[in-house]
């Protein structure tokens, strides 16, 4: 690990960012070495033939009915205009840190325990997940807006995701968007299908509506570099353009959880349950990486 990440702790103005937007981009925190190690990783998880890799480009083609004209202005006219011309793929892994030498090395550093505990604000820090994304030139399918905790069998304020690029990235190929403050938003909202904002049927809660209607709200993009992290809340909500340009754009995902964050059963999540309603997360799936104890 880089120096400069041994030392690096979040200043009060990261902090505070981060505690009222509910987002915060920290610069050249990660080496070209971690860098390295990184792509290869996610490069390794997403080209995997298993359950743990989705293909959301072929997750979009379930959700057109090629038979029936769709509604104009609708997610799904969005959808079949993009299926038509779209030449890469756009690939999620997840939950493959304990898995890979490397994943495992870097997610549980201390180093990143303690910049996920500043920012939380909390005396602990536990691994939650983790997520690689790939997309491919000519992908097209933007990261439709949506809401972590809508994902997640957790329930509390205290967890975050870091998200590293391992590739230069700007609106062409996949730039990160977050609607500013909207994790102090009291509601939860329905798991949708992450290539469109259209939902899983079996979700609870309310259904988000931004694509469309993005001036109605205060959205910050975000360009980024290799090297750099962009944390945000795991309320915040967030999407990504699609992939235009003759670059491909990779990143992982680390999530963390803090003191507050509980078990909790939701009606529709694709991630696994172990535990009862209100237990802590426990090791080893979710193992400490950062104390303020020391």
């Amino acid at each position: 690990m880089n120096e400069r990440i041994a030392k690096y702790d979040p200043s009060d103005e990261a902090i505070s960012t981060y505690q009222e937007v509910g987002v915060v981009y920290l610069p050249d925190i990660l080496d070209a070495e971690w860098i390295k190690h990184l792509a290869a990783s996610i490069d390794e998880v997403v080209e995997r033939d298993d359950l743990i890799v989705r293909n959301f480009s072929k997750i979009a083609e379930t959700l057109v009915d090629p038979e029936k004209p769709a509604e104009p202005g609708s997610l799904q006219e969005r959808l079949a205009d993009k299926i038509g011309k779209a030449t890469g793929r756009f690939l999620m892994g997840c939950g493959n840190w304990s898995k890979t030498q490397d994943l495992r090395a870097l997610i549980t550093h201390t180093c990143l325990g303690r910049i996920a505990g500043a920012l939380m604000q909390s005396s602990e820090v536990r691994v939650h997940n983790d997520l690689m994304f790939c997309k491919e030139p000519g992908s097209l399918h933007r990261t439709a807006w949506h809401q972590d905790m809508s994902y997640w069998n957790i329930q509390g304020d205290q967890c975050l995701t870091l998200w590293i690029p391992v590739d230069v990235v700007d609106e062409g190929n996949g730039m990160m968007g977050y609607i500013r403050g909207s994790h102090r938003w009291q509601d939860e909202f329905k798991s949708n299908r992450i290539v469109s904002e259209i939902t899983h049927e079996a979700a609870a809660g309310k259904t988000l509506t931004v694509e469309g209607h993005e001036d109605e709200f205060d959205i910050v993009y975000i360009p980024a570099k290799p090297g750099d992290i962009i944390a945000h809340h795991v309320r915040t909500i967030h999407g990504a353009t699609g992939n235009t340009v003759s670059r491909t754009r990779r990143a992982a995902a680390f999530s963390y959880v803090g003191d507050d964050i509980r078990y909790f059963r939701r009606s529709f999540t694709p991630e696994s349950f172990e535990g009862t309603n209100g237990d802590l997360l426990r090791e080893p799936r979710h193992p400490v990486v950062w104390s303020a104890a020391g």
